[in-house]
């Protein structure tokens, strides 16, 4: 059994969950048993998942372990329906599609707010005491049962939460002190599991033992995929091997070593390894750590084709992946303008979310004073089918990201036969592509001269798109899988 683990499956995926869930797939297709391990409370978890291309008997989440909540069938739970709710006594009114409220002799006494992405079913139901505070929140989980119970302070704050299995045993509480001003949660406290209570100061201690009891029964080799969470590592027992997945390079913009790799790289948290995405990588790790450095690729493509210029929207540059300030996209705006000098009708896109509110209003206000407020656009994050439809529907595909591990989104256009303009970095885009689609960091001009040779020779363009398309061969399924079993991991 193989466990590959991170915190969490998010509404909002980067690419290491989706290389994290591409890889689990593609080890079961092999007959390779592998589960997709998350930590975190997520009543929404298993309908994120589907996102990410993964069914039920793929995962394996710390919460559903200890609710005995591995294998529930979604049963759906419609508000006015729900048992929870006596009708004969409380009133159901209902605002807005979002929520209803639940009265007594006209005071409101319980909210409950519709899981996203559904119509009127149970989410979560927050209920207030007479003063209109909230005293108490239920949380319900997507397949169709209350998950847990949240207790609140009079100021607000979570004192008590509780979780319960499918039909209702309390199972485990989470308990919140002051610590030094500031409530946290300070102890989790299993319930009657195997016959005995069992408390813990941090869930990354819970999360130990829950490898732990999975590894008595499944015993396997572990690859952690998050930096966050590497000292839970440490105390996870009778494995295989246990190794530690880098998606992103080793060092920072100034050449220096992540401190999260510190302890890591010197050897003190009992791992067995470290893999990364390019032997170039590789190379430049080695000798700095005495733990064994690996190399497999962290993308896998679903298909390989080449795209026709007929499919493709005239003059579409398309920026894809997260926006932030690391990745530099006010790049992409500035090789804009300098393209526009060429062509005038040329347009830019970004797709990908951003939680960083401050860098979307320095876009805006960038975008304004160079005079693109008509040409550029930021799309929906989105995945699957739609996410290859915005893709085959650019003519370019610009990375400006000044550090990489592998350049998943990359990867991803060239498999749809997307020509690539990207950054010359360090590690991924340089092993994996030509020259000519290649340029220095924050040369806007050689990036928008590439670009504007593609926008005006038709036959430049498509001869790119079918190298675009040969490149991604290498990551293909079959070719990906045969680079991780010659890995001979423990």
């Amino acid at each position: 059994m193989n466990y590959f683990i991170s915190e969490n499956a998010f509404e909002f995926n980067s690419g290491t969950e989706f290389s994290q869930a591409a890889r689990t797939s593609m080890y079961n297709s092999f007959g390779n048993l592998t589960l997709f391990v998350t930590r975190n409370y997520t009543p929404v978890f298993h309908r994120t998942i589907k996102t990410l291309g993964l069914n039920d008997h793929q995962v394996l989440n710390m919460y559903d372990f200890f609710q005995e909540a591995t294998r529930v069938s979604r049963v759906k739970q419609n508000l006015r329906e729900s048992v929870t709710i006596p009708k004969k006594r409380y009133v159901i009114e209902s605002p807005n599609p979002d929520q209803s409220l639940i009265l007594n002799e006209g005071r409101t006494v319980a909210k409950v707010n519709v899981m996203p992405a559904t119509v009127a079913l149970m989410g979560n139901v927050e209920y207030f005491d007479r003063f209109d505070h909230i005293v108490a929140r239920d949380e319900w989980d997507y397949r169709g049962f209350k998950s847990s119970t949240a207790y609140f302070h009079p100021n607000g704050e979570v004192s008590l939460q509780k979780f319960y299995t499918p039909v209702g045993k309390v199972v485990l509480e989470i308990t919140h002190m002051n610590v030094q001003g500031h409530l946290m949660p300070t102890m989790y406290k299993l319930i009657n599991y195997c016959g005995a209570n069992y408390r813990f100061n941090t869930e990354n201690e819970l999360f130990t033992f829950f490898m732990n009891e999975q590894l008595k029964q499944n015993p396997g080799t572990i690859i952690l995929e998050r930096a966050s969470m590497l000292n839970t590592i440490p105390g996870i027992k009778s494995t295989k091997g246990k190794y530690f997945y880098l998606h992103s390079s080793h060092t920072n913009l100034k050449g220096q070593l992540l401190t999260t790799l510190v302890e890591l790289m010197r050897g003190a948290l009992d791992f067995t390894g470290i893999i990364v995405s390019t032997k170039q990588q590789q190379q430049d790790m080695q000798p700095l750590t005495t733990l064994p450095v690996l190399a497999a690729p962290d993308t896998i493509v679903k298909e390989n084709k080449t795209n026709l210029l007929a499919n493709c929207k005239s003059h579409k540059i398309l920026v894809l992946g997260r926006i932030a300030k690391e990745k530099q996209p006010q790049d992409a705006l500035y090789i804009l303008k300098s393209v526009q000098a060429s062509v005038a009708d040329a347009t830019l896109e970004f797709r990908g979310y951003s939680t960083d509110r401050q860098l979307l209003n320095e876009l805006d206000l960038l975008i304004e004073q160079l005079g693109l407020k008509n040409t550029v656009t930021f799309g929906n994050y989105v995945v699957g089918k739609m996410l290859d439809d915005v893709i085959e529907g650019a003519q370019v595909l610009l990375s400006t990201v000044p550090t990489e591990g592998n350049g998943m989104q990359n990867i991803e256009a060239m498999s749809h036969g997307l020509p690539v303009i990207a950054y010359n970095v360090n590690y991924g885009p340089n092993t994996y592509m030509s020259n000519e689609q290649l340029v220095p960091i924050g040369n806007y001009d050689q990036a928008a001269n590439r670009i504007v040779s593609l926008f005006q020779d038709d036959k430049q363009w498509q001869e790119a798109s079918i190298l675009a398309s040969q490149q991604a061969q290498l990551f293909t399924k079959d070719s990906v899988y045969k680079q991780w079993q010659d890995l001979n991991l423990q």
